[in-house]
């Protein structure tokens, strides 16, 4: 019993959003876009006693219901659910100040609780999983630290209990009896008193304990990166169990993992680590995992991306398609360029010094304030394929590369054609070139040649590298203004949309 499609409407910052799901599903986008909101949404809809306020209602607006609709797929799919349900589509309904309800193909409400078939785990961005649960009983850890007990678990207490029994059958309540009922009859003689003991069902309560100075301590008294890391250990050898447990939880409850900020506390080496351990997992549990960790977005993984963007009107969701593979191959080997997905906007280069000299131009920040990413594609021929990744994501781009006009005869014909499509690319049509526009800009020549140009008029600087960067640095140390790099900025600065965001308003 797998998710296959949830559509929300009206949910706190979610006015509207239609997403796929698949065995590892990996959701991105900047913060505030919906990622935290889409995973809320899918707790209310399994949540039994759930309910709503003003706030959770899309900008405040009561009078619209919160609709969370899942289309499950076929595959295991309880046959007693699906008597109740009449399909695969269960839709959940808040009015507010009204109780919640199922609605379901047959048109009625449902009022089975969905936790019988599907156990749902979320690990938080936050620490409430670790706190507000009394007990410790029902968190995210200790639902974890069932899984992995569950068998032996199961076990003891089957134990526990015929002890019990045994030790019952040892202790005579007999006498105990006969005198209680003596002392019956005194008041009333047709009443016939026995008193005994049975022994209740007994469970066991899982325990998570943490050495710290050679003293061990709860989990719930450990930091937060500690108890990250304990999660992380348990769904490890959760991983490695892999196909003993999918035996245990056919027999039981399908499992959903959601996991909200996995990078949170943790180093990026263990984010590579942990990626590896939710893809194991998925091979028998639905994993949802929302991130901002380039170690998610990887290209053996492209097809289980799904990127959130805010618009007024709804959250649009981006995907990759089978055909994208091939092209965007080799911009997913430099991890600088899967950050930047993460981006608002980005700037383009060819080569490092290219990304260099941005960077410390833009001493004031300027692009970062903006949320625009500055990559370099390690050479100019990566460029157009890079610019593809970033459309198909509507991540808008701003491009800087060398049209290279000093070439070889031989190469005129190659860098032509490169010059073309990365101009078509930018601005759709085939105009002219110029040196700025809005979405690009462009040497004549190359940057070695503009710092030439610039070393020309300094002829009392001693300059003996032919290294790009090193006529940068000997120009940037004498106080030179790159007034031109300084446009290409102010010029990249401004491709960032200016979205309405949606705020709540009362």
């Amino acid at each position: 019993m797998k998710i296959e499609r949830l559509k929300v409407k009206n949910f706190r910052n979610i006015k509207k959003v239609d997403i796929t799901f698949n065995d590892f599903t990996v959701i991105i986008g900047q913060n505030g876009a919906g990622k935290t909101t889409l995973i809320e949404s899918i707790d209310k809809f399994f949540n039994k006693t759930a309910k709503m306020t003003d706030s959770d209602f899309y900008r405040f607006k009561t009078r619209n219901p919160i609709e969370i609709e899942i289309l499950f797929s076929r595959e295991n799919f309880p046959d007693e659910l699906l008597k109740l349900t009449g399909g695969y589509k269960i839709k959940r309904v808040f009015k507010y100040n009204e109780s919640p309800s199922y609605v379901t193909e047959l048109g009625s409400n449902m009022f089975k609780d969905l936790s019988e078939f599907i156990k749902l785990i979320i690990m938080r961005s936050d620490e409430s999983q670790y706190k507000n649960a009394e007990d410790k009983q029902g968190t995210a850890l200790n639902d974890l630290a069932s899984m992995v007990l569950s068998e032996i678990k199961g076990s003891l207490d089957d134990k526990i209990n015929e002890y019990a029994k045994k030790i019952r059958k040892q202790v005579n309540t007999e006498e105990l009896s006969n005198d209680v009922k003596v002392e019956f009859e005194s008041i009333a003689k047709n009443i016939d008193v026995k008193i005994d003991w049975v022994p209740t069902e007994f469970k066991l309560k899982n325990r998570i304990t943490v050495k710290q100075d050679d003293v061990y301590v709860d989990i719930v008294d450990s930091g937060s990166g500690t108890q990250r890391l304990v999660m992380y250990g348990l769904l490890n050898y959760h991983a490695k169990q892999g196909d003993r447990k999918n035996r245990i939880s056919a027999k039981t409850r399908t499992h959903l993992l959601i996991v909200d900020g996995p990078e949170i506390h943790q180093h990026e080496i263990r984010n590579k680590s942990f990626y590896n351990t939710l893809k194991k997992i998925s091979e028998y549990t639905q994993v949802v995992c929302a991130t901002h960790s380039r170690s998610f977005v990887t290209i053996e993984n492209i097809f289980n991306i799904r990127m959130l963007k805010k618009t007024p009107k709804l959250t649009k969701v981006f995907s990759c398609e089978k055909k994208d593979e091939s092209t965007f191959k080799v911009p997913f080997r430099y991890s600088e360029i899967r950050a930047a997905l993460f981006s608002s906007a980005v700037v383009i280069t060819e080569g490092p010094t290219d990304e260099m000299v941005i960077n410390v131009i833009d001493k004031d920040n300027k692009l970062a304030r903006e949320g625009i990413s500055v990559i370099n594609t390690g050479t100019v021929n990566n460029i157009p394929n890079t610019i593809k990744l970033f459309n198909r994501f509507e991540i808008p781009c701003f491009v800087v590369w060398d049209l290279d006009n000093n070439c070889n005869l031989d190469s005129k014909n190659h860098i032509y054609k490169r010059n073309i499509m990365i101009y078509k690319l930018q601005q759709k049509n085939s105009r002219i070139y110029k040196r700025i526009t809005s979405s690009y800009t462009c040497f004549n020549e190359s940057l070695g040649s503009y710092l030439d140009d610039l070393l020309d008029k300094h002829p009392r600087l001693k300059f003996r590298s032919n290294r790009d960067d090193d006529k940068f640095r000997v120009l940037h140390d004498d106080g030179e203004d790159f007034a031109f790099i300084k446009q290409i900025i102010n010029s990249a600065s401004n491709i960032v949309p200016k979205i309405l965001h949606d705020k709540k308003s009362s």
